[in-house]
């Protein structure tokens, strides 16, 4: 044992000779109550459910199944009100339940299980395919209780040299219902299943049969027919949330929210219309579609001058004069016609769709008005004016016709009863204070004992300066090494007992070394004890 530890426990065992019999009592008392209080709090934090959430609603059969999966697994974990928490990877021990859990020793993932480096991308996925067939079959099988087996057929999507080229997913489900009828439910639910497992995959597009090859009804293509009216009805819906919105937008600054109105619309549409083409012509400035011109030229040839004279004739270029020469004149006449038609500005085609009006139908209620009296929150109704105000703004916002038998519009005021919603925010807030209490309780504890213990370790040893001085008087007075006694000569005495005529201090010394003397010989096992822890100091 190590020489601190010896001196520790002596020192210990010391101080505990020196407490009175109370502080005893008291010093026993708080450490085993500190003691146990970590205990008790070592075991709530081993025992109280913790950790990551496994599975819940189990029964009793599903809670035993579990605990002997996490046994093997050698995991941590708590079971309370038929949940199951773990300490460890949650993900993992998930999969590998799910796996350890199929009726079948091999398929489904457990085919990926150990992975073969030697495979092409080719083998691999065509390993995992059939790894998804099989865990959509016990999927479908554990959907239902009237099914008694499932096969699965799954295709990939293939792409083409060109996108045109493309194939789309499919896929084909198999059942065996013991000659029971399958709810039309239960096959949508495994087509979406299916669907939702192979990327690209639709319902419509999983087909699902019985044992006997009969196709059971579920999600299907449409018609054209069929998805004009879906589009109708999205038209319809688009509308009525158009309206709403509109009106929102008016509530919203007004009376204080989503949680003090609602609103109510419903509109039908007339789709009974078709495409009609408009034609605007402009009349003012018509378009030249042709234009034709002619023209005719006149020419003469009159002779000047006096007449008789030799000057007269042209030919005989006589003189230089002009009132001597002949006169010669043209005249041009250029004839247009021109043929023009109106102009066409544009044409368009333009489609009536998502189609007139028919009937609208609006409601809205709106909460009174709050109001704080007396330190206390009341509801009050909006005046008569006020309500006829916000009516107007919310029928133009709408687009409520008045006097039209196809739009109807009403507006009220009742009081909202919100008790319900705050109990449950009530309930929800102290709900989150339990769990956070729940979550700190053992840090709390473990710090409060902490803090315990060091105060009770500065109050019991701590002694005051007067004990100090007791024990240090009282160690000074413990016996010493055993010296000769002195002859007489050297204490100038006459005789034995002689000690008046000695000095003071020489007389405290021989008082000293006799009750050490006589504490060595009452004692020897204290004194050598304390002997040694004299010469250790």
């Amino acid at each position: 044992m190590p020489d601190w530890l010896i001196r520790l426990q002596e020192d210990i065992k010391r101080l505990w000779s020196q407490l009175t019999a109370g502080q005893k009592w008291h010093v026993g008392g708080l450490t085993s109550a500190l003691l146990l209080g970590l205990l008790g709090i070592s075991l709530a934090a081993y025992f109280l459910p913790g950790g990551d959430f496994l599975y819940g609603g189990l029964d009793d059969a599903e809670v035993g199944e579990l605990s002997r999966f996490l046994d093997e697994k050698g995991a941590r974990y708590n079971i309370r009100d038929g949940a199951v928490y773990v300490f460890g990877d949650r993900d993992k021990l998930r999969a590998e339940f799910a796996i350890s859990n199929r009726q079948k020793p091999l398929g489904g993932y457990g085919i990926l299980k150990e992975y073969n480096w030697s495979q092409t991308s080719a083998q691999f996925r065509e390993t995992r395919l059939r790894a998804l067939q099989e865990e959509l079959e016990s999927t479908v099988e554990k959907g239902s209780d009237l099914i008694d087996w499932a096969r699965v057929q799954l295709t990939e999507r293939e792409k083409g040299l060109f996108p045109s080229g493309d194939t789309k997913p499919t896929a084909s489900v198999k059942v065996g219902t013991r000659g029971q009828t399958l709810p039309k439910e239960s096959v949508q639910g495994i087509q979406w299943t299916v669907a939702n497992a192979l990327p690209g995959l639709k319902p419509a597009d999983v087909i699902v049969t019985d044992e006997n090859s009969r196709v059971l009804s579920g999600y299907r293509e449409k018609s054209e027919t069929e998805l004009l009216t879906d589009e109708q009805r999205k038209s319809e819906e688009l509308l009525r949330e158009r309206r709403i919105k509109a009106c929102a937008n008016i509530l919203d600054p007004i009376v204080g929210g989503g949680a003090n109105y609602t609103i109510a619309a419903d509109v039908k549409l007339n789709f009974d219309k078709k495409a009609i083409k408009e034609k605007y012509i402009d009349a003012e400035n018509p378009f030249e579609k042709r234009r034709r011109t002619e023209e005719i030229e006149d020419k003469t040839n009159q002779p000047g001058g006096i007449p008789g004279t030799p000057s007269n004739n042209p030919d005989d270029n006589i003189g230089p004069d002009s009132s001597s020469h002949a006169s010669n004149s043209s005249m041009t006449q250029e004839t247009q016609e021109v043929d023009n038609e109106p102009r066409l500005v544009r044409e368009t085609s333009t489609e009536v769709a998502p189609g007139e009006l028919e009937t609208q139908w609006i409601s809205i209620a709106v909460n009174y008005v709050p109001t704080i009296e007396n330190g206390e929150k009341k509801y009050v109704q909006r005046t008569p004016e006020q309500m006829a105000e916000l009516e107007k703004s919310l029928k133009l916002a709408a687009a409520h016709i008045e006097n039209s038998t196809r739009h109807h519009f009403v507006l009220n005021q009742v009081p909202f009863d919100r008790s319900g919603e705050i109990l449950a925010e009530t309930e929800a807030r102290w709900e989150t204070i339990r769990t956070n209490v729940e979550s700190a309780a053992f840090l709390a504890a473990a710090l409060i004992s902490i803090l315990v213990f060091f105060y009770f370790l500065r109050k019991v040893f701590s002694i005051k300066p007067a004990e100090e001085e007791l024990v240090r008087s009282e160690e000074i007075s413990l016996p010493g090494p055993r010296i000769p006694e002195p002859s007489q000569r050297e204490f100038g005495l006459r005789s034995i007992g002689d000690l008046e005529n000695l000095p003071p201090e020489e007389q405290k010394s021989r008082i000293i070394r006799e009750e050490i003397e006589n504490y060595a010989k009452g004692k020897p096992e204290d004194f050598v004890g304390i002997l040694r822890n004299w010469l250790a100091e």
